[in-house]
């Protein structure tokens, strides 16, 4: 940075709020134009004051409802007239102190107008769950016309959480979090798992499902509940189709008490179909919080058993692209030169800098998926070659994603191919990383034509083969990480599934060219499944079926 950009970003935030165009500034606008740091320090300053008065904006409505006597013992507002609505004037808006950012200068905006007291349902739900001291919670799922249990938790606020679930009367996982690590375990291995936890309270907090309380819930009073002398009150949120209703109950002091999941039945009448109930404060026993599954069960360190399996040390290609690392870590050979490889994506660790953490499964650096691999086969114009990508398994854990996949080729390819040309296409997910990347002016996803170019071993393998060991390592990995998925052929929807569809959704342009006697319109169920879902042989059947069908249109 040259020696007057300081002091020139310093007039600069001075005129954020000027009605001066920048053209007008005279040195000012030389230096802008001729600095690139200044220059995109200047747009982001005009992008970030553009956010922060829409923020501001969108909170005028509620400042009217505020009492002007209110207003006046506030020292950053005018006193206001009656006579005219009230306006929310915030000094700062035309001068921001040096480095203070949209979210910052929002967050002082809302202090100075709300001040720190709980305002909000959900403020006062979670803080009442953070002063909890113990807490259970049954949960049930209505299956085959009967109530049976699907979890139970436990949470102590000097122990953490331990949970379970049920299937058929039986315990098939466990999950034990102290607040530093949490431990899964499948009923049935004889391998658990240990990783960073991402907070005993939050989970709790994710299971009493309190974010319906960030939204515009809705007190149902015909709903309230006397138990014990005291009244729980009702609260509803529906989603967007308003097929599923979510209602939930609060006792006196804001904690969630029970819940109901309920279903538009084909009557047209609301069915519960899962509840859950809340104790609070009762003795619990120290047990419950100990990660002890039984003789011969073995830890694993997630972290350990990734790198052994998905390690860059042992990579075939490494390639740093967009904030990431890009690798492969096998290619065999199938029949008729189809390949079969085992890619990965992960940030490297200055994008894990600048991304906060957000637990195992959050889907927060990036994604990619592997193209075509499409062009002529030489410059006089002979026919074109491909791959037709047929995707295997799919792992995520902690930024980490692998994916697995046969490359059937497609078109006019020589009868011997000697490696294999990967086309990725690469993505970022975080929407304030790629801001961020914008305002630096750097690419935030790109399709990248030949990343890597690895050998194809001379051996063959058998698609049999193949499809059997991307089974069996995906079930070494699980439960280990946080979204392990075989993917599967789509199920058509049947005709009465469209007909509650069409009923749910009467405006979407699925119904609308269904209706119209698109067939080809008609949804389909589910294009992947967890491990525990499907077993080996349905999985290799589906995959290989699906396999041969684009051979044959191939051949």
């Amino acid at each position: 940075m040259r020696p007057s950009c300081q002091q020139m970003q310093e007039q600069l935030l001075d005129m954020v709020g000027s009605s001066l165009p920048l053209e007008e500034m005279g040195a000012l606008r030389e230096h802008v134009d001729s600095c690139p740091a200044c220059r995109a320090y200047w747009a982001a300053l005009r992008a970030d004051d553009a956010r922060l008065r829409d923020c501001v904006g969108a909170l005028q409505p509620a400042v009217a409802r505020i009492e002007d006597g209110v207003l006046r013992q506030l020292a950053y507002l005018e006193p206001l007239p009656r006579s005219r609505p009230a306006v929310l004037r915030l000094p700062f808006l035309r001068r921001r102190p040096t480095g203070m950012t949209v979210a910052a200068v929002l967050a002082l905006g809302l202090l100075l107008l709300f001040g720190r007291g709980r305002t909000t349902l959900y403020d006062q739900v979670m803080g009442t769950l953070e002063e909890v001291r113990t807490l259970h919670v049954v949960d049930a799922t209505l299956r085959d016309g009967r109530w049976q249990k699907g979890a139970e938790v436990w949470y102590d606020h000097n122990a953490g959480v331990a949970a379970t679930i049920w299937r058929g009367g039986q315990v098939t996982f466990q999950r034990i979090d102290n607040g530093e690590h949490v431990w899964m375990y499948a009923a049935g291995s004889d391998l658990g798992r240990r990783s960073r936890s991402v907070g005993a309270l939050r989970v709790v907090a994710d299971l009493l499902q309190t974010g319906m309380f960030t939204r515009d819930s809705i007190r149902v009073p015909d709903e309230d509940r006397l138990v014990g002398g005291g009244r729980w009150q009702a609260y509803l949120a529906a989603n967007g189709t308003d097929t599923i209703r979510f209602v939930a109950w609060l006792d006196g002091d804001r904690r969630v008490r029970a819940w109901e999941k309920r279903r538009l039945s084909r009557e047209d009448l609301w069915e519960t179909y899962r509840m859950g109930t809340v104790e609070y404060d009762g003795k619990l026993d120290p047990a419950l919080f100990k990660p002890d599954f039984g003789p011969g069960v073995k830890i694993v360190e997630v972290e350990t058993l990734l790198d052994e399996l998905f390690g860059l040390d042992q990579a075939l290609v490494t390639k740093e692209v967009l904030g990431f690392i890009f690798a492969v870590h096998e290619v065999r050979r199938c029949e008729g030169n189809m390949p079969y490889v085992v890619c990965s994506l992960r940030p490297t660790e200055e994008t894990k800098r600048q991304i906060a953490y957000q637990g195992p499964s959050a889907w927060n650096y990036g994604s990619f998926s592997l193209g075509a691999s499409w062009h002529q086969a030489d410059a006089n114009g002979s026919p074109e070659r491909y791959y037709q990508v047929l995707r295997l398994g799919h792992i995520y854990h902690e930024g980490l994603e692998v994916q697995s996949a046969f490359l059937v080729p497609m078109g006019s390819w020589p009868e011997q191919v000697t490696d294999c040309e990967l086309e990725v296409y690469v993505s970022t997910n975080n929407e304030a990383w790629r801001r961020k990347r914008t305002v630096q002016g750097w690419e935030s996803e790109g399709n990248f034509k030949a990343l890597a170019v690895v050998p194809l071993p001379e051996a063959e393998s058998t698609p049999v083969q193949v499809v059997s060991d991307v089974y069996t390592l995906a079930r070494r990995v699980e439960p280990f990480v946080a979204f392990n998925r075989l993917v599967t052929k789509p199920v058509p929807f049947t005709d009465e599934e469209m007909e509650d569809y069409i009923r749910a959704h009467p405006d979407s342009d699925e119904t609308r060219d269904y209706r119209a006697g698109d067939t080809a319109r008609r949804l389909a169920r589910g294009s992947s499944k967890g491990v525990g879902q499907i077993g080996r042989e349905d999985w290799m059947e589906d995959r290989l079926q699906w396999l041969t069908g684009i051979v044959n249109q191939r051949n």
